[in-house]
Parts: C-alpha cells; sequence; structure tokens
C-alpha cells in the first residue's frame, strides 16, 4: 500500500518515498511526538496476515534492536494505521553500500572498513542468538561519517515462514531451484531484490545450505557476507548465471575466481579471508563472526598501520612512499566507531595480532628502513612488523627450515616429524621466488645447539623456520615460527591444533604464510600447486611419511624397510602419486639385472606422472632412469627440466640436472647450475668439489682453485679434494703447488686408493689406477669434448711423478724431524 507525502501513520508523518524493495516501502517521516526524522518501512500486507508471524518477526527485531549496538540499526517502534503494518526505525543520513558500490570500485581500505563493521554486527546479532539470512548490499547503509548499519534483521525469516498459499511452514523453506522449476530459462530479478515466495533470501547473496533448503545457522550469514566482500574488491560477483538454475548451480558447484584476477595488488591474506569465508560446506567455514572479525581487524589494523608510519614524516622516503598508497587509499581511513570487542582466551589470540602488539611496543626503535618495509607489506597483505637486516627479508629470500622438534616424547613419532619438516621443504621448494636450504644441510642442523642467528649466517639465510609436532592419537598440534635471522626478529608464527585429517591444510598454511612473510611472487600455477592436496587417506599418507623416514636415512636395510611402507600405502592409496615415486625410488639395483630394474623403475615414474603431471619427483625419477639405464640423455636433460620447473627448489633435481649438463658437455650451464645449488646447500664440500671440476672444463682455474679451498675450509679431512686441487694446478703449469697439494693428499687421513695419484710411471699400481681412471669415464660414455682435458689431466700428473715421489719423501721425512 502506498502513501503520500503529508499522510500521517499513527504519530509519523511521511515526508517522502527513500525507496522500494521486496521487503516493502522505505519513507522518510517525522516523528510528531520528538520532531525527529526517522525511517518508516511499511510491511506487505501478504507477510502481515498472519498476526502470530508478525509477533515473531517483532520479538526478533526488537531483540536486535535491544542490543544498541552502533552497527545495528535502532528499531523505535511497530505500530499499525488503518490496515499497514509499519516499523518506524532510526533515519540514517548516507547511502546504501549497493549505491556505493554502483558509483565507483571501492578502495581496499574502504572496502576492509565496510567488512570489519559489517562482521562486527553479525558477530553482536549471533552471539545472542540472531541470524540475519539476508545479507546483501542493500542491507546495509553507509553513513556520511562512515559508521556502518545493518539493517531488516527478522524479515528474511518473517519471509521464510509465508508461503503464497497463507500456510505457516514448518521447516526453513524450499529450495530456490524448487521454486523456480517450470521457468528455468527465466530472468531472475535483479542482484540486489529478493523475489516473493524465494525463501531463502536473495539469488546473488544465499549460501549453498540456503540453496538447498537447509537449517541456517550462523555460517549461513558468513557466506553471504563473504560474497559482499568479493563484490566490494572485485567490483563483480563470485556467482553467476543467465538464470536462476545457472546462479544457484554456480553457487553450489563453482569455486569464484581469484580476487587477485581483478585487483593485482589485492592482499593474500585478504583473498584467503574472503576464500574462507565463501567455502561451500560450512564446516569448512568461519564458524563464528568472531574469528573472520578477528582476522579482518588484523589486516586492516596492519595496512593502517603501515600507511600512517609513510605519513608520519619520513621524508627521506617520500618519493618512495607515496607511490605506494595510492592503490590502498583514496583518502582518509573511515572512521571506526569504538566497539568493545570480546575478549578473547590467550590460546585463541591471532600470531598477526601479536606481532602487532609486539611492534606498537617498540615503536621508538622503528627505522626508515621499516617504513619501506611496512609499505610493501601492505601491497603484500604480509604479517609483518619488524624490520629486515639489509642481507635478509626481502633482499634475502633464502629459507633455512630447522628440522621440526618432536615433542610427543615417543622417538618412534621422530618419522612424523621429520615427515612434516620434508611437507613443508617441498611446498616451498615450489616456489622460485624463494631459495630453500636443502633438506640434506638442515638434518645437520637437527638438535643442533646452535643459535638461530648463527645458523643463518652460516647458511647466508635471510630468514629461519623452526616449529615442533605434537601427536596425540588423531589430533596433532603443530607451531611454526618465522624468525629474522638478523634481528631475531618474529616475522610469524602460529600454533594449529587440528585433525591428523587435517595435516595438508596446515601445511600449506605455513608454505603460504611464508611467503608473504618474504613477499616472494607466486605464479598462478605455483599457487595451484601450493593449494593441490595429494592424499584424501590419512592412513596411506601416515605410512608415505614412514617410508620417506627409512629413505632419508640411506642404507639398504633402511631402503627395504621404506619399501615395505610405501606398499602397504599403495595398496590403501593406489591414486597417490607420490606413493608410487617413493616406490620407485627404492628399487634396489643389487637384486635385479639392470634391464629388470630400469624397467620397475620406469613403470613407476609413469604410473605417478599418469596420476599427477604437476609432480616434480616423478619427473626426476624418470630423469634419472634415462639417465642411470637408458643412457638417453636427450630424454633425461627434458625430464629434469620438467622437473625443475615445477620444483625450482629442490637441490637433488638442481644437483642430477648439474651432473648431466656437464656430461653433455655444457658446462656454463652445469656451472651456474652448481652454483646455485651451493645457495640451497652451502656447507656440502662435495659441491664445491664439483664447482671445481666443472670449472676447469671451460679453464677457469683461478675460480676452481678458489672452490677447492672452500671445500677444504668445510672438510678439512677431505684427502679427495686435494687430489682434485693438485690436478688444477698442473693444468695452469704450477707443479710446485701440485706437488704441495698432491703430498697432504697423500698424508691426509681416509685415503683411497681409487683415488690415488700415480707415483711414478713404472708403478705398476699407478698404471692401474690410471687405467682404470680413464676407463671409467669411458664406460660413462662422456662426450668426447671431454676426454682430451681428461687425458691431459693423467698426462700431466704422470710427468710430473718423478718429482712428486721426491717431494712426498721429503715431506714425509720432514715431518719426522
Amino acid at each position: 500500500m502506498a502513501v503520500s507525502p503529508g499522510e500521517r501513520l499513527g504519530h509519523y508523518e511521511v515526508l517522502s518515498l527513500l525507496g522500494v524493495g521486496g521487503m516493502g516501502e522505505v519513507y522518510l517521516a517525522v516523528d510528531l511526538n520528538l520532531s525527529r526524522k526517522v525511517a518508516l518501512k511499511l510491511l506487505p500486507e501478504k507477510l502481515t496476515a498472519d498476526p502470530d508471524l508478525v509477533r515473531r518477526f517483532e520479538q526478533e527485531a526488537r531483540a536486535v534492536s535491544a542490543l544498541n549496538h552502533p552497527n545495528l540499526v535502532t528499531i523505535y517502534e511497530f505500530g499499525e494505521s488503518n490496515g499497514v503494518h509499519y516499523m518506524a526505525y532510526e533515519y540514517i543520513d548516507g547511502k546504501s553500500l549497493k549505491v556505493r558500490m554502483d558509483e565507483s570500485r571501492l578502495a581496499l581500505t574502504e572496502a576492509l572498513d565496510i567488512g570489519v563493521q559489517i562482521t562486527t554486527a553479525l558477530n553482536a546479532a549471533h552471539e545472542a542468538g540472531i541470524i540475519h539470512r539476508d545479507i546483501k548490499p542493500e542491507n546495509i547503509m553507509l553513513r556520511r561519517d562512515g559508521i556502518v548499519k545493518v539493517l531488516d534483521f527478522g524479515l528474511a525469516k518473517l519471509t521464510e515462514m509465508w508461503n503464497p498459499e497463507g500456510e505457516t511452514r514448518n521447516k526453513e523453506g524450499d529450495t530456490l531451484i524448487q521454486s523456480a522449476k517450470g521457468a528455468p530459462n527465466s530472468a531472475f530479478p535483479s542482484p540486489h531484490s529478493t523475489s516473493p515466495g524465494i525463501v531463502m533470501g536473495t539469488p546473488h547473496y544465499m549460501s549453498p545450505e540456503q540453496a538447498r533448503g537447509l537449517q541456517a545457522d550462523p555460517r549461513t550469514d558468513i557466506f553471504s557476507l563473504g560474497i559482499v566482500l568479493y563484490e566490494m574488491i572485485a567490483g563483480r560477483a563470485p556467482f553467476e548465471g543467465e538464470n536462476v538454475i545457472d546462479l544457484v548451480s554456480s553457487i553450489l558447484r563453482v569455486d569464484p575466481l581469484p580476487l587477485i584476477n581483478f585487483v593485482p595488488d589485492v592482499p593474500y591474506q585478504l583473498e584467503h579471508i574472503v576464500k574462507r569465508a565463501l567455502r561451500k560446506d560450512r564446516d569448512e567455514r568461519y564458524q563464528r563472526a568472531k574469528d573472520l572479525l578477528i582476522d579482518l581487524n588484523d589486516l586492516k589494523e596492519e595496512m593502517a598501520f603501515a600507511i600512517k608510519q609513510a605519513r608520519s614524516g619520513q621524508l627521506y622516503y617520500k618519493d618512495t612512499i607515496s607511490s605506494q598508497i595510492p592503490s590502498y587509499n583514496t583518502g582518509q581511513l573511515p572512521v571506526m566507531p569504538t566497539t568493545t570487542q570480546p575478549s578473547m582466551q590467550p590460546s585463541m589470540q591471532s600470531s598477526s595480532s601479536i606481532i602487532l602488539g609486539e611492534v606498537k611496543r617498540h615503536k621508538s626503535r622503528v627505522t626508515a628502513v621499516l617504513v619501506l618495509v611496512l609499505i610493501a607489506v601492505s601491497v603484500g597483505g604480509v604479517y609483518l612488523y619488524k624490520t629486515f637486516r639489509r642481507s635478509s627479508g626481502p633482499n634475502n629470500k633464502t629459507i633455512a627450515v630447522m628440522p621440526f622438534t618432536n615433542m610427543s616424547g615417543n622417538p618412534t613419532d621422530d618419522y612424523f616429524s621429520d615427515g612434516i619438516t620434508e611437507e613443508i621443504l617441498t611446498e616451498l621448494a615450489k616456489i622460485a621466488d624463494l631459495k630453500v636450504i636443502s633438506r640434506t644441510t638442515m638434518t645437520r642442523y637437527k638438535g643442533s645447539k646452535k643459535s638461530l642467528r648463527e645458523i643463518g649466517d652460516e647458511l647466508n639465510a635471510g630468514v629461519v623456520l623452526e616449529g615442533s609436532v605434537r601427536r596425540a592419537g588423531d589430533q596433532v598440534r603443530i607451531t611454526a615460527q618465522l624468525v629474522d635471522a638478523g634481528t631475531d626478529a618474529n616475522l610469524w608464527a602460529e600454533t594449529y591444533d587440528k585433525q591428523f585429517k587435517q595435516i595438508f591444510e596446515v601445511q600449506r598454511d605455513v608454505a603460504r604464510n611464508i611467503t608473504f612473510a618474504l613477499r616472494a611472487k607466486l605464479s598462478n600455477g605455483e599457487k595451484e600447486r601450493i593449494d593441490k592436496q595429494s592424499s584424501s587417506n590419512t592412513e596411506a599418507y601416515n605410512l608415505y611419511l614412514q617410508g620417506s623416514f627409512f629413505l632419508n636415512k640411506g642404507g639398504r636395510e633402511n631402503m627395504a624397510r621404506a619399501r615395505e611402507f610405501f606398499k602397504q600405502a599403495q595398496l590403501l592409496d593406489p591414486k597417490d602419486a607420490r606413493i608410487w615415486v617413493g616406490i620407485g625410488r627404492t628399487i634396489d639395483d643389487r637384486d635385479a639385472p639392470a634391464i629388470v630394474v630400469s624397467q620397475q623403475m620406469r613403470e613407476a615414474a609413469q604410473k605417478a606422472i599418469s596420476l599427477d603431471d604437476k609432480l616434480a619427483s616423478a619427473y626426476a625419477l624418470l630423469a634419472r632412469v634415462k639417465r642411470t639405464y637408458e643412457w638417453d640423455w636427450a630424454g633425461a636433460e627434458i625430464d629434469y627440466q620438467k622437473a625443475l620447473s615445477l620444483e625450482p627448489g629442490n637441490a637433488q633435481i638442481i644437483a642430477g640436472l648439474a651432473s648431466l649438463k656437464s656430461t653433455l658437455g655444457k658446462y656454463d650451464e652445469a656451472i651456474n647450475l652448481t652454483r646455485d645449488l651451493i645457495d640451497r646447500d652451502p656447507v656440502t664440500a662435495r659441491n664445491y668439489q664439483l664447482l671445481a671440476f666443472r670449472m676447469t672444463y671451460v679453464n677457469r682455474l683461478d675460480e676452481a682453485i678458489a672452490a677447492c679451498k672452500k671445500a677444504l675450509e668445510l672438510d678439512p679431512q677431505s684427502a679427495y679434494s686435494h687430489t682434485v686441487l693438485s690436478g688444477i694446478y698442473l693444468l695452469k703449469g704450477e707443479p710446485e703447488y701440485a706437488l704441495a697439494e698432491a703430498g697432504k693428499r697423500l698424508t691426509t687421513p681416509g685415503d683411497s686408493t681409487t683415488s690415488r695419484l700415480p707415483i711414478s710411471p713404472q708403478d705398476k699400481k699407478a698404471k692401474r689406477i690410471r687405467r682404470s681412471k680413464i676407463t671409467s669415464i669411458n664406460t660413462r660414455m662422456l662426450p668426447p669434448s671431454r676426454l682430451p682435458r681428461s687425458t691431459l689431466f693423467a698426462t700431466k700428473l704422470t710427468r710430473h711423478s718423478n718429482g712428486l715421489r721426491r717431494h712426498i719423501h721429503t715431506t714425509t721425512e720432514d715431518s719426522q724431524i
């Protein structure tokens, strides 16, 4: 029923029409008793025919108003005049969120501030046991002073209880699909209207459970709010369709496109928040508005703090700072009304709020460098508030992952803590913008008493990740902490209390948070590989971890045990590609002819690839087969390259490809790969020996000598390093130094017959060794380009052998004086 300006409803005089929606008409009116402007909503007759329904609606609406919350509209009165039911509530001088979004896309800071206030309102209502059921932009008003008001609590409930036949429903309602039957191709109402007879709210903002006619709960509002957040940020709806059927199908089955597709500099944490709010399964969403509010508030405070620091008079960096701010802030941040937030127990406090608190307590030590870091943080949406040293943070994205500590008190659980460590390493190795110190290197630091700063210095790592694992039955607690190796600043920390079946989620979350803390760039492919879950069978995964534990220990007996675990896992989950790789890696070539071993390994690798064509270890295994058994070096090179593209930080793959490149005579590429390997494994002498060898092939002898000396620095007892160094000096034409190194070689403990230098041309044993070396070279089918230098190496050693014998004799005598 329409009313005209000047008409009275009770003690209210109508001034003008404000708007019309599915829930009725809204008028601007004046309260003649109190001389104040109010909004009058006239409720549709079809919804007010049942007095009992009206009474229940009034009770719920009054309950919301009684909360007296700054983000909830205040309801003054319910009344009836001449058969017209109306609701009088506070007049909001502003515009709806729908109108604001129609004007232009919102800045991220504005969208985040609005999202925080909506969530604050929902949290207050949910704690009072009240669900909105129809969160949408039209039900959200923006006051001119920046305060957000949420309207129409209870109206959706009233609609759900009504149907066109005038009967009261005993359930939440029929599904939207059912209500749309008979007109599947008809157009549906605009995204911002509520259609009569559709029981679960506005189509574009409904949750999957509403679409299925299931009972609504607080998580229903969270899903609808997720849609609103997405639309504010992306400037478009996450779910679309040409008609109701298509739209509902999208809501039920389609994952929204990532926000980064529309806003390149969207903070990842905001992307993560929205994605979690929009989970199809409500058990996977935020379970409470309070939890969503914590994450939104943390991010909002961090972005505001970064901008504040940039504007606080750091004029030296003015140009850099000003260039970073506009994409986030088109003006001053809206003022957030002071509200009393629910107190949180310490165990529930988010890691980001802890870090923020630490920063605020140490503001006096924040330097101009921190300003630049914080602006970059706001661009990346990172939880990071302490200064990086110049060699760490954004300038040094090398990360050392300490072996996670087994806190269960049971050594038999070591496989689990080691497995979690390796899984996190694997996730990080997929990111090309990070340098990950190899697992082999980090194993040396298990149980180390060295400080994280000392470890970081030794490995030239900017940051160190440490953590612990405690497992009790089906429950797992994992703690992780990312520390700046230069300042000991805590960059990120989290404690996860999860069921074992959620372990994959934890691993992915740790990898993501590290990526954002270091502001590493992520390609779309890398994001997909990190987010992919390899297995859903937790029992098989547990066996896989045990197999990996023994595989990494090495030795024939351990390999056999590893193989048994992998086989058991394969029986439970034959579709897990990683298990097939494990089986392939544990095939012992001492148990069968090489041709049989080769065939079994190839079958395992190809099976793994057929199950997961993005699994780097599967291609690496296939490359090993082609290189070692089939001598298909060109094919092996292709597979190694594929493996490296999928896991750019995998040290084993880098080592394998470097060796193959050297075999193929591609020495410059081999040298570059070896240097990359050293960056990820800088404390292994063998890597420097390999670098030295490969340097000699391109006549970079001084660099080869430096590499050998570094190898000796790391392992002074390495007789082999003296051997290599002696040969390099000979190639350089410096026999005196060669003789000196040869003497050290033969007086170093751990002398090996297979690498002993020849003493004289007449020494039969020396000739046999020399022949075996050259035979070994030919057996491995080195390219012709390497044979002359290898022959030259042996020839020069022989040429100076008599002098070498004299040198050794003298050295031995001198050492006895």
